[in-house]
C-alpha cells in the first residue's frame, strides 16, 4: 500500500476513478468465467428487471406524449374566463372554445368543456372531487380508459375547473384521444425480440397495445406495475440457459468468491481514501464560510482533493470580497446590527432603484414579513430570547432566498423580501417555496424550541404607481387581511381582484 499511496499524492477525483477501475476490471477478470454462471441462476430476475425498466419506459414516454395536451387543457381550465362559459346560455361559446384545442390535431376525437352539473354523482367524486394520490402527485392527471363505440380505445383527460372562491371545481375540460398513442409507444419500446402487452392492471384487465411475436408455452412471461397509471406490462420472451461442461461449477464459484472479494475491498479503499479527503475538504469549506461570517479569512486552508484547489481558491478570494463588503456596508449604515441583513435604509435604496429601472426591466415584487406573536416571546422569555428569534429567522430566510433576492429587516419582527425583475405570479411561487422549506422550529435556547409561524402581504410595483410607497401600501394590505384571517399564511394585492390567498 505504501506504493500506491505515494502514486496517489496528491490525490485527485481522476486518480480515485482510475484506482477503482482498476479494482473493477480486476473483478471482472476473475468473474469473467462466471458470467454465465450468474446468468443461469438469475434469468428470471434478468428478465423482471427488464419489464421494470421497460414499465418505467412506458410511463416516461407516455408522460411525454400526454404533456402537448395536458398543458393546453390545465391552462384552459384555469383560465379566468373559462369559468363564465359555464353557464347554460353560453352553449355554443363552450364548443368553440373547447374547438380551439382540438384544431389541427386528427388524433384528438374530442374537446369539450363540461358544467359540473353534467356529471353524475360518481363521476363528481372520482374524477373532479376526490383526486387519488397519483393525481396529487403529478403522474398522468385525471385520465379514463375506454374501448367503447364509436372511437373504440381512447384515452380521456379531465381537468377540473376551480371556483374562484373555494377551489371546489364548478366543471372540468376534456380531451378524448386516439388510444392508438400507447400501440405506437409500446411498439417503440419492444425490444429486439418477444412480445409486449399493454393491458390495465388486474386480473382480466383489457389489453391497451400489444406488440411482437406470440409466445411460446416455454417462453418465460414476466409482469411488471407502470409507474404512475393504472397499467401494467407483460414481456414474454424465449428463455436463454447458457450450457456448462462437467466439472465447471466449482471453478465458476471460486471466481465468483474471489471477484466479490476483489470490489469489496477495492470499492472499500476507495472509499475509506474518498470519506476522509471529503470529510477534510468539507471542514475546510465550513471554516471558510465560518470565517466569512466572523469577518476573517485565513491565508490558506488544507484540502486533499486537487481538483477542488480552484474552487478553495475561488471561494476565498470571493469570501475576502464578501467580507470587505460587509465592513463597508457596516460603515455605511446600511446593515442592520442584529440580524446582520439590510436595513430600512438599505431597503428604501433599493426599491427606490428597481421602481425607477421598472419600466425597462420589468416589475419586482416586494413581500412584507411579521413574524407572528413575536411580543410574547419578549415578553414570557426575555427579550434576549426574542432576539435569538429576530437572529434565527433571518439567517433562515437568507439560506433559502437567492442570491439575487434582497431580504432586509425593517424593524422590530418586520421583514421584507425584494425578488427584483419577478412578477406577481412567480413571486407568489417563490413565496409558497419559501414557507414549505423554512423550518418548523427554530432553537431560541438549549432548552425552548419556538414553533416558527409568520405572517406575510406580497404586491407587484404596478405601471401605474407613481411612487415606490404605493407597492408597499398594497403588500401592508394583504398583510393585513392575512392577520385578519388567522395569522401563519400569505395574502397577495393583484390588481383589480384586490387582496387574495397564496
Amino acid at each position: 500500500m505504501g506504493l500506491l499511496a505515494k502514486l496517489l499524492t496528491p490525490l485527485s477525483l481522476l486518480k480515485l476513478a482510475a484506482l477503482a477501475l482498476l479494482y473493477v476490471l480486476t473483478a471482472i477478470a476473475l468473474g469473467a468465467g462466471a458470467t454465465f454462471y450468474l446468468v443461469r441462476t438469475a434469468g428470471d430476475d434478468a428478465q423482471r428487471g427488464q419489464t421494470v425498466l421497460l414499465a418505467e419506459l412506458v410511463s416516461a414516454r407516455t408522460r411525454e406524449a400526454m404533456l402537448p395536451y395536458q398543458e393546453p387543457l390545465r391552462r384552459l381550465a384555469h383560465a379566468p374566463e373559462t369559468a363564465t362559459l359555464l353557464a347554460p346560455d353560453k352553449t355554443l361559446q363552450r364548443l368553440k372554445k373547447a374547438g380551439d384545442l382540438k384544431a389541427g390535431r386528427p388524433e384528438v376525437l374530442q374537446a369539450t368543456i363540461v358544467p359540473a352539473r353534467e356529471f353524475s354523482e360518481t363521476e363528481l367524486a372520482q374524477h373532479l372531487t376526490a383526486p387519488n394520490a397519483r393525481d396529487r402527485q403529478g403522474g398522468f392527471g385525471r385520465l379514463r380508459y375506454h374501448a367503447t363505440e364509436p372511437d373504440g380505445l381512447h384515452i380521456d383527460l379531465i381537468e377540473p375547473i376551480p371556483a374562484a372562491a373555494d377551489g371546489a371545481p364548478i366543471g372540468a375540460t376534456l380531451l378524448r384521444i386516439d388510444g392508438r398513442v400507447l400501440q405506437k409507444i409500446v411498439e417503440h419500446s419492444l425490444p429486439a425480440d418477444g412480445q409486449l402487452t399493454l393491458r390495465l392492471a388486474g386480473a382480466g384487465g383489457m389489453v391497451l397495445a400489444q406488440a411482437g411475436t406470440a409466445p411460446a408455452d416455454d417462453w418465460l412471461v414476466t409482469v411488471a406495475p407502470v409507474p404512475q397509471a393504472p397499467w401494467e406490462l407483460q414481456l414474454a420472451q424465449k428463455p436463454r440457459w447458457p450450457e456448462f461442461a462437467n466439472g465447471q461449477r466449482s471453478i465458476y464459484l471460486l471466481l465468483v468468491v474471489a471477484a466479490v472479494l476483489v470490489a469489496i475491498v477495492g470499492v472499500s479503499h476507495v472509499h475509506y481514501l474518498t470519506m476522509r479527503a471529503m470529510d477534510n475538504d468539507i471542514r475546510s469549506i465550513a471554516r471558510i464560510f465560518q470565517d466569512m461570517r466572523e469577518g476573517n479569512i485565513r491565508v490558506d486552508y488544507p484540502i486533499e482533493f486537487a481538483d477542488f484547489r480552484k474552487i478553495f481558491t475561488y471561494l476565498r478570494h470571493s469570501g475576502m470580497k464578501l467580507v470587505k463588503q460587509q465592513q463597508r456596508l457596516r460603515s455605511m449604515g446600511l446593515i442592520d446590527h442584529l440580524s446582520q441583513q439590510h436595513n430600512r435604509r438599505a431597503f428604501e435604496k433599493r426599491l427606490d432603484a428597481l421602481f425607477e429601472r421598472a419600466r425597462s426591466t420589468g416589475p419586482s415584487s416586494v413581500l412584507i414579513i411579521d413574524l407572528d406573536h413575536f411580543k410574547q416571546v419578549n415578553d414570557n422569555y426575555g427579550h434576549d430570547v426574542g432576539d435569538n428569534l429576530i437572529v434565527g429567522f433571518s439567517e433562515a430566510v437568507k439560506r433559502l432566498v437567492r442570491n439575487t433576492d434582497f431580504l432586509a429587516r425593517l424593524g422590530g419582527d418586520e421583514f421584507c423580501i425584494i425578488f427584483p425583475h419577478i412578477d406577481l405570479e412567480r413571486a407568489i411561487s417563490r413565496v409558497a417555496a419559501l414557507r414549505h422549506e423554512l423550518p418548523e422550529q427554530i432553537v431560541l435556547t438549549p432548552s425552548y424550541q419556538h414553533p416558527l409561524r409568520w405572517t406575510g402581504g406580497l404586491a407587484v410595483i404596478q405601471d401605474g404607481d407613481a411612487h415606490p410607497d404605493e407597492v408597499l401600501k398594497r403588500a401592508d394590505q394583504a398583510l393585513l387581511k392575512a392577520k385578519e384571517a388567522g395569522r401563519n399564511r400569505t395574502f397577495y394585492y393583484q390588481h383589480p381582484l384586490g387582496v387574495r390567498a397564496i
